[in-house]
């Protein structure tokens, strides 16, 4: 989900208003932190243009079968622990990442929005060169 909807270009806000719950909400089940209701994730299939099947497609076969998954150290899994920041807390649930959320739906300006997405955008393609192979996100994220 939170690859599609940015693709789609459909906000947190109009997901969120689609399927009658916040955007913070919305925010919470992509980053993992709150498990969707099988109301709401038909709705957010219908909204991304999607079978519900989609949300489901790469889950590893024992989640499925609904035994846990195992971890080893470096090994991805899903939820906030499995997200590119590694055993850090979830950034998307820091007060700053909020603030600057909060900020950022703050301007009335939608071309003014966009170049600033577009900015953290060339931000982040230039950090990604600057990095040398194999060096952790954690400093990136400092």
């Amino acid at each position: 989900m939170r690859e599609r909807r940015p693709r789609l270009r459909i906000s947190l806000a109009k997901a969120a208003k689609a399927i009658g719950v916040t955007y913070q909400q919305v925010l919470k089940y992509e980053t993992g932190d709150s498990s969707i209701a099988p109301v709401h994730l038909l709705g957010l299939a219908k909204v991304l243009g999607v079978r519900v099947s989609y949300f489901f497609d790469d889950m590893p076969p024992n989640v499925l079968a609904g035994r846990p998954v195992s971890r080893r150290e470096g090994e991805a899994s899903f939820g906030a622990a499995g997200t590119p920041f590694g055993r850090d807390k979830n950034p998307l649930s820091k007060p700053e990442t909020q603030a600057l959320l909060r900020a950022y739906w703050k301007i009335r300006h939608a071309g003014v929005r966009k170049g600033i997405y577009q900015l953290m955008q060339r931000i982040d393609a230039a950090g990604r060169a600057e990095v040398p192979r194999g060096a952790g996100n954690r400093d990136r994220l400092a």
